[in-house]
């Protein structure tokens, strides 16, 4: 320690961002070993922007490999990763793993709740789902809880953001190699606190934004919440890759 404190370094904040970023890195991989010599693609966005659809459309399955009408209650972070059988994995805060079958991840999800109104996700950390239909055996998605819940109420009738699904959502996306952000394109622009969630993540590599639902918009509504997006984020100084539209119902990106 007596040597580095004499050391001058370059950017040092810069470097421990990096290097936090990093350690977290490791400590998820260690975690669960199936992400190691994968990159991990992140998927983010508010709670109903669709984030279950959208990789169950760039995927092409068959069958959802991820349940799509998740109540907010019981979201709960989804690594999707190639594997040579299907399997179904639920780790707890505590590093303990339990196999699942399919129905068991229904009723974590929607069905468990309907009938109980409790969920899961409090005490399950993440799922992690292989998948030998998976198309992409390098990447791993990440399906993560959208940071904000739209339709929270209080008792006062006051909108409520979910402090606990925003942590969750930070604490996953914060460590990914890459980043897409879903935008319901209904909502026609990127909002302050999109952007402020995302400035917060300080990630190394740019991101693509993608105006998810396009199927409910003609092409000129698509084009100017495209450009109005992009605007936004230009401005707002994120790093940006791209901004796109996309239509899940259909399968296909925009232009």
């Amino acid at each position: 320690l007596q040597a580095f404190r004499k050391v001058q370094l370059e950017k040092e904040a810069q470097l421990q961002v990096k290097l936090v970023s990093f350690g977290n890195k490791l400590s998820e991989q260690q975690k669960y070993s199936v992400l190691k010599k994968k990159v991990v693609v992140g998927i983010g966005g508010k709670f109903s922007a669709g984030k279950s659809k959208f990789i169950n459309s760039l995927l092409k399955a068959e069958e959802e490999l991820l349940p799509e009408d998740q109540n907010p209650t019981t979201s709960i972070p989804t690594y999707i990763i190639y594997g040579d059988k299907e399997e179904i994995c639920a780790f707890t805060p505590y590093n303990g793993k339990v196999q699942l079958d399919v129905n068991a991840l229904q009723a974590l999800t929607h069905k468990f709740y309907d009938k109980y109104k409790m969920g899961f996700s409090s005490f399950i950390s993440n799922l992690v789902l292989e998948e030998p239909k998976m198309p992409y055996q390098n990447l791993v998605f990440l399906d993560t809880p959208g940071y904000s819940k739209a339709d929270y109420y209080n008792n006062e009738g006051t909108l409520q953001r979910s402090i606990s699904d925003e942590k969750k959502a930070y604490e996953q996306l914060r460590n990914v190699d890459y980043l897409i952000w879903l935008v319901d394109i209904e909502n026609g622009t990127l909002n302050e606190t999109d952007v402020e969630f995302i400035s917060k993540l300080n990630l190394e590599n740019p991101i693509l934004i993608v105006a998810n639902k396009a199927d409910k918009k003609i092409d000129n509504e698509i084009k100017d919440v495209v450009k109005n997006i992009e605007d936004v984020a230009i401005s707002s100084g994120l790093n940006l890759f791209a901004v796109t539209a996309y239509s899940s119902r259909d399968n296909v990106e925009w232009k």
